[in-house]
């Protein structure tokens, strides 16, 4: 089962993604806010973070400052999760999916990025 981190504080949205992927098979850390994010990021390594911008504490951009310095988890894939339309995004971020996002827009990029393993068969 793959992992996935989802770093968002606004709580509704936290749980539909969490709903929606773990609908998929995939597993859930929620975080909802970046200190606590980065604490489960290197608990747990899952296999791609779904991070919002806007965090209340530590930012999002901030966030993906220090996990790129933390050799263990910087090479964990990010996907940002925003309502913000004119942001620069830096380098180690693979996808923006922009407030509001379609439940196949979060699929499509966590499918990219952290693909399930397809089953052996028999």
């Amino acid at each position: 089962m793959r992992v996935i981190l989802v770093i968002e504080d606004d709580l509704d949205t936290n749980e539909a993604i969490v709903g929606v992927l773990t609908a998929e098979a995939y597993s859930c850390l929620a975080a909802f806010d970046g200190e606590e994010g980065l604490r489960l990021l290197q608990r747990h390594e899952p296999a791609m973070v779904l991070l919002d911008l806007q965090l209340p504490g530590m930012s999002g951009s901030e966030f993906l400052v220090r996990k790129s310095v933390i050799p263990t988890v910087a090479h964990i894939p990010v996907a940002v999760v925003t309502g913000l339309w004119k942001v620069a995004m830096p380098d180690n971020v693979v996808a923006v999916l922009r407030k509001p996002f379609t439940i196949d827009e979060i699929l499509d990029v966590v499918w990219k990025f952290a693909p399930l393993p397809t089953p052996k068969s028999a």
